[in-house]
């Protein structure tokens, strides 16, 4: 297998290498967290993109559950 050279912006790779470095450092530092079970009708709205009002609607159906503390089950779990 032969080697081949290119011509690359010695100020561009710098950037890239900087960039690299710093995307490293995220992921070292990420933490992965597990969705909550239960999470408000507001924030179930925003993440079905849907209304609260719609929301509610689906709790009356029985199709999303909601417990006393008036939280719904996370539909991403």
């Amino acid at each position: 297998m032969t080697q081949q050279l290119i011509a690359v912006d010695a100020e561009a790779l710098t950037d890239l290498i900087k960039q690299v470095a710093e995307l490293s450092e995220q992921v070292r530092l990420a933490r992965i967290q597990p969705e909550p079970k239960w999470i408000t009708i507001k924030e179930c709205a925003a993440k079905m993109d849907k209304s609260v009002d719609t929301v509610r609607r689906r709790i009356a159906e029985g199709s999303l559950e909601r417990n006393r503390a008036g939280l719904v089950r996370n539909p991403a779990c």
